[in-house]
């Protein structure tokens, strides 16, 4: 037999009499909460923070305003970074996400060892949550220039809905 004290109230704060009138239906006002967005982050700051940490100058190459006057105003070593996006995981003619193509480019002075540099720039880009970098060496015969390869994959916001 059922004991009506067992089911005074749900997890949502509900009265609930079973035995009353043979009623099966349960009315309620039900709440809950706003959906938070985890990566509310641009890819540029996480770019940015995941270099600042090896103590070099980091610019994103595509924003004005970034660009030395002239050579003799720029650092001996530092970085800068560009990307392109490609639409993802399409699904009813929408991309879900979207995949950034990044690179970065170090630039040091000719006689500057880069070995450990080199090794710390792809574990830093890695531990922020992108794919291992691969690097190409674009040197000439005016400084060292390495370009790091890597991608990352974010959801896509459509209205506040983000996807992914």
């Amino acid at each position: 037999m059922l004991n009506k004290d067992k089911f005074d109230k749900t997890a949502f704060g509900v009265e609930i009499d079973p035995l009353a009138n043979a009623s099966s239906s349960i009315v309620g006002t039900f709440t809950f909460p706003q959906p938070t967005i985890l990566n509310s982050f641009s890819v540029d700051s996480l770019i940015k923070t995941a270099l600042s940490g090896l103590g070099f100058p980091v610019w994103n190459s595509s924003k004005p305003g970034n660009e030395k006057a002239d050579q003799s105003e720029e650092p001996a070593t530092y970085f800068t970074f560009n990307y392109s996006t490609i639409g993802v995981g399409y699904a009813d003619d929408e991309p879900t996400g979207e995949l950034y193509l990044i690179q970065v480019h170090l630039y040091a002075p000719l006689s500057t060892n880069l070995t450990r540099l080199i090794r710390k720039t792809k574990a830093a880009v890695h531990g922020a949550g992108f794919t291992w970098p691969e690097m190409t060496d674009d040197t000439d015969e005016v400084r060292r220039h390495k370009i790091f390869e890597f991608q990352f994959v974010d959801g896509v916001d459509f209205d506040g809905d983000l996807y992914m």
